[in-house]
């Protein structure tokens, strides 16, 4: 069954299978460090990476997919936080894409997504701009060879442009604002590149495609078992998808000294 892991090729789908690939992969591992505990990352070379959460006692908590080549989308970040359920090593943030004048609250769209290594920065001083390195799972694929072909389907009936990006964790203005704002979103966008490529560790290859969509350019992955349809450089791809990324120059909030403490600055 199609997952998070199948799309960058791990054959892991129960909590059990989870747990046996982070024993696997765990002496490949670089270990980062942050104030809670510590995350173990497994990168296989071309792209694809096992982010393991481990606590302060180095018991396993949780493992994250992550992907990344050649992905880069600028963001002005507002908002980081946790939902219920998440372990103290998972959260997100929420921001605007290509933020105007510099003015990280206003851009041309918003979104909200996961952060792979949040932990490492658990007091971020929102807001500030910084480029994201995304990555996008997608759920489901339809690939079309032509503008005129995306135009035809359901899918791009009356859409002038096939470049969108539509998060649909977020809440349009005037429909209130999500509780728990998902890390979601229906991307269409043209095909820059595309490969199919093979997880060295477990040898099952997975589908990535870099895709041209508005706000910038997306590294999207999926099972090749959901790809119906021949994707093509040039062609056009438009997919539902879980949406993780890391922030390539955060702004962590310093300790202040006790004389700054005490009389501010």
């Amino acid at each position: 069954m199609p997952s998070h892991f199948t799309s960058i090729g791990f054959p892991a789908e129960t909590v059990e299978d989870i747990e046996a690939l982070a024993v696997e992969v765990i002496d490949a591992t670089i270990t980062f460090n942050c104030p809670k505990g510590r995350y173990l990352r497994w990168a296989g070379g071309e792209g694809a990476e096992l982010w393991l959460q481990m606590d302060e006692d180095y018991n396993l908590i949780g493992v994250t997919p992550f992907f990344q080549k050649k992905s880069v989308m600028n963001v002005g970040v507002t908002r980081q936080f946790r939902r219920e359920g998440d372990t103290m090593l998972e959260g997100a943030i929420r921001g605007w894409v290509n933020p105007k004048h510099s003015n990280p609250q206003v851009g041309t769209f918003e979104l909200v997504c996961e952060i792979v290594d949040i932990g490492r920065y658990p007091h971020l001083e929102v807001p500030f701009i910084s480029p994201l390195r995304l990555s996008a799972f997608a759920y489901n694929v339809d690939a079309f060879s032509s503008f005129e072909s995306f135009q035809a389907s359901e899918v791009g009936q009356g859409k002038p442009n096939p470049e969108m990006f539509t998060p649909t964790g977020v809440r349009k203005p005037g429909e209130g604002v999500s509780l728990l704002p998902e890390s979601s979103a229906e991307i269409s966008g043209h095909v820059v590149e595309t490969a199919l490529l093979r997880n060295p560790h477990s040898q099952q290859k997975y589908q990535w495609i870099l895709v041209r969509t508005d706000g910038g350019l997306v590294d999207m992955v999926c099972d090749p078992a959901i790809v119906t349809d021949p994707i093509t450089e040039g062609g056009i791809v438009s997919a539902y998808c879980w949406l993780c990324a890391q922030i390539l120059k955060p702004r962590v909030q310093q300790k202040k000294s006790f004389t700054q403490l005490l009389f501010g600055n």
